[in-house]
């Protein structure tokens, strides 16, 4: 018995001065696995209508970005709705606003629910601009009812979203 003990003893010191005088280097070995995605550039993209007189529709675009990796057959970014309503209740009268997305300048080509920005992964950013209206109460002069309450959408509480989905396979 007194053999034992005095060789677990021994290993332990010379294991102990031994790690004090190493100079060896070590190497983790560490794995991964990147998978073919799609992701936005950023989970939120700014607009701002600016300072719009009522009796107008106002308009706006917001450019939008993503990456797809070359595995991607094919990708879409949709709306999860096609339109976005929202009553303005900032004032004694209340006005039901709409809030549309195309894709061109023009407001001729409406973003849906099944239809929207698609292609193909190249690895690449790609950037798309989203033009934006914003329907009210009012007679239509051209572009759409105009809206007709004041409204203020540039604070966190009364802030207009249109959500969008970027799918892919």
């Amino acid at each position: 018995m007194k053999k034992l003990f005095a060789l677990i003893i021994s290993v332990l010191l010379t294991s102990n001065s031994f790690a004090a005088t190493t100079t060896d280097s070590g190497e983790v070995s560490v794995s991964v696995e990147i998978l073919d995605s799609c992701r936005f550039l950023s989970g939120v993209f700014n607009g701002n209508f600016g300072d719009v007189n009522a009796g107008t529709v106002p308009t706006t675009s917001v450019a939008i970005s993503w990456f797809c990796s070359p595995g991607i057959t094919m990708y879409s970014i949709l709306p999860l709705n096609t339109t976005i309503s929202k009553t303005n209740t900032l004032t004694n009268a209340s006005e039901d606003l709409v809030l549309s997305a195309y894709k061109d300048n023009a407001f001729s080509n409406q973003m849906t629910t099944s239809s929207g920005f698609s292609g193909a992964g190249n690895g690449q950013v790609t950037t798309e601009n989203i033009y934006f209206k914003l329907t009210g109460k009012g007679p239509d002069l051209g572009l759409g009812n105009v809206v007709v309450e004041p409204v203020n959408f540039n604070n966190q509480t009364n802030a207009l979203v249109y959500p969008l989905h970027l799918q892919y396979n």
